[in-house]
């Protein structure tokens, strides 16, 4: 099987929005309906159009991993952060096709835009318990000792660590 990472186009929004439901809906199927309401709607395909066609800045980047028929298997929100390096506010892979390595694809490119944007470090929020930390640690990622917990909806907190790596100039 072929597999890419590229840009994502406006017309990958319907695939995006898919693709980051499946993922939460099996990390976290205890969250309430009103929750997946908003991740079920055209508002929703509506936002990630939007992004794709005008990002916030030339440093904002939608990554797109697909398969060989250019179906859409993950996805990474690449945005810039103050203190220099590059923040990863959303990473999934389609739980249908995990293991088959477009996070390290999606990863790897990741890395190549944010020093072309000039940024030292990547960094990422990652759920407490994750068992992505296991892939995170084989790819030189590491806790930054630093935790947030947010109010999804009421009554429901997912609790995060934030982990980071260095940029290398391996270009």
């Amino acid at each position: 099987m072929m597999a890419f990472v590229r840009a994502a186009r406006p017309d990958d929004a319907p695939q995006i929005a898919d693709v980051h439901l499946r993922a939460w809906e099996e990390r976290y199927p205890t969250w309430p309906d009103a929750v997946w309401r908003d991740l079920h709607s055209t508002a929703s395909i509506d936002t990630w159009r939007r992004d794709a066609l005008a990002p916030p800045s030339s440093a904002h980047h939608i990554l797109v991993a697909t398969d060989d028929e250019d179906r859409v298997c993950g996805f990474l929100v690449l945005a810039p952060d103050p203190d220099g390096d590059a923040r990863i506010d959303l990473f999934e892979i389609d739980p249908h096709v995990r293991t088959q390595g477009h996070g390290s694809r999606l990863m790897s490119a990741a890395a190549e835009y944010a020093r072309a944007d000039s940024a030292t470090g990547l960094t990422l929020w990652l759920d407490q318990g994750s068992p992505a930390s296991r892939f995170l640690t084989e790819s030189g990622w590491g806790p930054r000792g630093v935790r947030r917990v947010l109010e999804i909806v009421d009554g429901v907190h997912l609790s995060q660590h934030q982990w980071w790596t260095a940029l290398g100039d391996d270009r």
